[in-house]
């Protein structure tokens, strides 16, 4: 099997992130206020720390997306896998933030959501927990497929 070509791929702020966040903040809207009409006679201090709360949630997710880091993803076909085998070839994932030149390696990428136009991933790279990207078809529609061939191909050597 072959590997998959070298590729390059923004990341940054996703629309998709942004429009999910708001759906269920809103969403957290409309079931306080139907609350609050039902239990309209009876003052529910419950439900006021309830709304409370979900005005706070929804300011830290509105915050945690304002400082989603911009960068791109990088997929080298030619990098010494850590763990190659004949059948596995070689090949490595690289990040690059927005404004550093240096590039990190990353230890594993994995999937967390594929809906064909856009993907979510959790990169492990060295020295911290993880980091969390957004990739979009629309932020660089001609390099798409190879990205997700990439992807796929990662994905095999697991």
């Amino acid at each position: 099997m072959q590997n998959a070509p070298s590729v390059t791929y923004p990341v940054g702020r996703s629309l998709v992130h942004a429009g999910l966040l708001a759906g269920v903040a809103g969403l957290g809207v409309l079931a306080l206020g139907l609350l609050l009409w039902w239990w309209s006679p009876v003052s529910s201090l419950g439900l006021w720390l309830g709304g409370l709360a979900w005005l706070f949630w929804s300011a830290l997710a509105l915050a945690g997306w304002r400082r989603s880091l911009p960068g791109h993803l990088q997929w080298d076909a030619k990098a010494p896998a850590p763990l190659a085998t004949p059948e596995s070839g070689s090949g490595g994932w690289r990040w690059v933030r927005s404004g550093r030149d240096e590039p990190v390696t990353v230890d594993t990428v994995e999937w967390a959501l594929d809906a064909q136009s856009f993907v979510l991933l959790k990169l492990r790279l060295p020295g911290r927990r993880h980091h969390w990207v957004w990739l979009e078809a629309r932020r660089h529609p001609t390099r798409w497929d190879d990205l997700r061939r990439a992807l796929t191909r990662h994905a095999l050597r697991r």
